[in-house]
């Protein structure tokens, strides 16, 4: 992945570091390729991603970390970490450093840091929870030797929603134990483009978004009931790695970008159905399919806006289509969602704004125009 001058990323990179999150959430070996090129994108030795609960079994990526202080983190020095008892008490997606929550002297004083930190050449360190259900966290940290600045801080805040998205997409897959209406229910919130694939490649359900690309898209379309790309070339690479997914090699799947006419293009990722998600899910089920649209359209006012507030991407989108003043339901249908849908993103919206009724929300977001 390149990276510009300084080693920041510059936009392609960020788009590409995006796309290959929700890669990442679907083949999860790829998650060490892209902690690797956050750490070097704000000039940490270091970024880890963990998943720890009180009656579970820990599960932690640390690429660059030596194995036996990843195994002494799990088992004895997560529970000293002065940093993360903060943290804790932080929203969820919420982006701190050491700095910000408690005094240094403080931290450099503690047994976790001078014994597990120091050792390391690690003095300072940012993180967030990405996810809680329960006892179980999901958590990013990012340990450096010198102090983070103010871009190193916007990259991590602009990837975060992302990472809480690609975590969730990973966390139903490892996990199917829903019911079949409820796995597929849960999947359609996450905003993205959503279709499985028999090993055919024949088209067995698409959520709302999904049918919406599969209708605008310039290029890709149902054909004879299986899914393909419009151009010839493109489809033959689509019908490779719909082959793959359903075959056992390790390397199944993969991603593709699609050009949409005179729109933004499309991404595409294809990863084997998990077996759990095909007996609970879609018995015949063999490919996920997840579309995104590389444009984001955002205004630089709509950007700061998601980012002051915390929404994520379907929450803003929901946002601005409210604007349009015409109602929720006429919002959810635009956007290619269900009612319900969009009544729990907008219930989100409110609690994050502070606003609690529409037009407020409308008000609030003509403000940013001024």
């Amino acid at each position: 992945m390149l990276l510009s001058e300084g080693r920041r990323l510059n936009q392609d990179a960020m788009l590409g570091l995006i796309e290959a999150i929700y890669s990442a959430s679907l083949q999860p070996a790829e998650w060490t390729g892209v902690l690797q090129t956050l750490a070097d994108a704000v000039g940490a030795r270091e970024a880890s991603l963990g998943i720890l609960a009180a009656n579970e079994a820990p599960w932690i990526i640390a690429p660059r970390t030596d194995p036996d202080f990843a195994l002494s983190y799990l088992q004895h020095y997560h529970p000293l970490n002065l940093f993360w008892r903060q943290v804790t008490r932080q929203p969820i997606g919420v982006l701190a450093t050491d700095t910000m929550l408690l005094p240094r002297e403080r931290l450099h004083a503690s047994q976790f840091f001078n014994e597990w930190s120091a050792p390391q050449g690690y003095r300072t360190v940012m993180g967030t929870t990405l996810a809680q259900s329960g006892s179980s966290r999901i958590e990013l940290q990012i340990p450096g030797s010198t102090d983070f600045d103010d871009e190193h801080l916007r990259i991590v805040r602009t990837l975060v929603p992302h990472l809480k998205r690609g975590t969730a997409i990973m966390g139903m897959l490892r996990s199917a134990t829903a019911e079949q209406a409820g796995l597929l229910g849960a999947i359609d919130q996450l905003g993205r483009g959503i279709l499985v694939l028999d090993r055919f490649g024949r088209l067995l359900h698409a959520n709302a978004i999904g049918e919406r690309v599969l209708a605008e898209a310039r290029s890709l379309c149902i054909r004879d009931g299986k899914l393909h790309a419009q151009a010839t070339t493109a489809d033959r690479d689509l019908q490779r790695l719909v082959q793959s997914c359903s075959g056992s090699t390790i390397s199944a799947g993969g991603r593709m970008q699609l050009p949409n006419a005179d729109h933004p293009p499309l991404s595409v990722q294809l990863s084997p159905l998990p077996v759990s998600a095909r007996d609970i899910a879609l018995p015949h089920g063999q490919v996920l399919v997840v579309i995104a649209n590389m444009g984001t359209g955002l205004s630089s006012e709509h950007q700061r806006f998601q980012q002051r507030y915390g929404l994520t991407a379907a929450e803003l989108a929901l946002a601005l289509e409210i604007a349009h003043g015409d109602g929720r339901e006429a919002a959810a249908r635009r956007r290619g969602i269900s009612v319900s849908t969009a009544r729990t993103h907008l219930s989100s919206i409110f609690d994050k704004t502070g606003v609690r009724r529409q037009a407020e929300l409308v008000r609030l977001l003509g403000e940013i125009q001024n």
